[in-house]
């Protein structure tokens, strides 16, 4: 991958705050790992304007329970090896301020206020800043938050800020979170609830995960 100005901004801005929050950092990618999930954040460049850097930073929930059903889709092989973007399941992004947005009057869904735009070359330094400043106030800490069971479930179901969801039902969702550390009851009851849309790969991949767990009580 060639370098440019979003590999600056990373490098000099976003690492050193990482590090510092105790994120592992791969290219363009940062991550926190707990025993049942990960979460990870990441960057998204978007041409918008050649004199501009425009940008998105998102950070998302990584259940390992979602990931196994993941990996079930790569079972010829060539997949990835650990939980990345295509194993999202809860999501958002870190809005920039007004003055490094691209369209900061923009109403919902917010496609372009979103969008961090930075000039080039001389607004890598204060944006870079404010990017690592949000960063440790709201970013990184939501991201150890929720690696608590408890409080993936708790943002699952009143969302703070979460915008996109993986899974259509909310039954499965529910479940997803629930596999590795409710009362085996509560996961029996929602493996079994015929309200849950039937989806054979997803079926075969929870109930399995759920037999090795009982297995290793």
């Amino acid at each position: 991958m060639v370098a440019g100005p979003i590999d600056v901004i990373i490098r000099k801005y976003v690492a050193p705050a990482a590090k510092q929050a105790g994120l592992s950092r791969k290219g363009r990618y940062f991550r926190l790992e707990g025993r049942y999930s990960h979460t990870l954040l990441y960057f998204d460049t978007h041409a918008t304007d050649p004199s501009w850097l425009c940008f998105e930073v998102g950070y998302a929930l990584l259940p390992l329970a979602y990931w196994d059903f993941c990996r079930r889709l790569y079972q010829g092989g060539g997949g990835p090896t650990e939980p990345g973007k295509e194993s999202i399941f809860l999501d958002t992004h870190l809005m920039p301020p007004d003055e490094w947005s691209f369209r900061p009057d923009e109403r919902p869904p917010y496609t372009f206020k979103r969008r961090w735009a930075l000039g080039l070359p001389a607004g890598l330094e204060p944006a870079g800043t404010a990017l690592a400043g949000r960063l440790t106030e709201e970013a990184f800490p939501r991201m150890h938050w929720l690696l608590d069971p408890d409080n993936a479930m708790a943002e699952l179901k009143t969302p703070t800020f979460a915008i996109e969801q993986a899974l259509g039902s909310d039954l499965d969702r529910e479940l997803i979170l629930a596999i590795d550390v409710a009362d085996p009851a509560y996961v029996e009851a929602l493996l079994n609830d015929p309200a849950r849309p039937q989806n054979p790969v997803f079926e075969a991949s929870v109930r399995e995960r759920f037999a090795r767990r009982m297995a290793s009580e």
